[in-house]
């Protein structure tokens, strides 16, 4: 009698367990596909090889190659890179990054690999940047002259500020040449 018992009231959850596996077996394939899926993703610049030869043409002729035969696709803006650069490339079987070393070589661009995307940007020299930041330093007084500590100043539209000194003095290094300093003051 228990055995019948048994097995008449629990059939349904044999049958419940049956459905379960089924769906964590698919569930289980979705998520291994999906993983395999973005390591290919992750590794299509590591593993793509290609060949590439360009005789003294500009450095636009060498991309344009690169993306025929390649899902690669190149992002610039022609006021900041300059690509009539002319360069001379022959190269076999190698990679990505591998190829762009060789025509980025001896220019001011420098590239970042994005998945499929290449995004190339000029290289900021150190003197072109601290030409373009400057130092300030003041007192914050009010009307009569007197000092004000506690003053907030701040580069506007940016989190880049100080608080005044108990002279009022204050000091922001690494300003851009043309930023607006907001200074406020809360009196108690």
């Amino acid at each position: 009698m228990k055995k019948r018992w048994f097995l008449t009231n629990h059939r349904h959850l044999f049958a419940c367990g049956g459905k379960f596996l089924k769906i964590m077996k698919i569930t289980i394939f979705i998520v291994v596909f999906a993983s395999m899926q973005t390591f290919a993703l992750d590794n299509y610049a590591q593993t793509k090889r290609m060949d590439v030869k360009v005789d003294e043409s500009s450095i636009v002729v060498a991309l344009e190659k690169i993306e025929a035969q390649s899902e690669f696709f190149f992002f610039y803006n022609n006021k900041i890179v300059k690509l009539d650069k002319k360069v001379s490339v022959d190269l076999k079987d190698k990679t990505i990054t591998e190829i762009l070393d060789v025509v980025f070589k001896d220019t001011d661009i420098e590239y970042t690999i994005n998945n499929r995307q290449i995004i190339l940007s000029g290289k900021e020299t150190g003197s072109s940047l601290s030409q373009q930041q400057k130092s300030v330093s003041g007192k914050v007084t009010d009307v009569t002259g007197a000092t004000l500590p506690g003053v907030s100043v701040v580069v506007k539209g940016t989190t880049i500020g100080v608080i005044t000194d108990a002279n009022g003095s204050y000091s922001l290094a690494n300003i851009p040449a043309n930023a607006t300093l907001q200074f406020s003051f809360v009196e108690m």
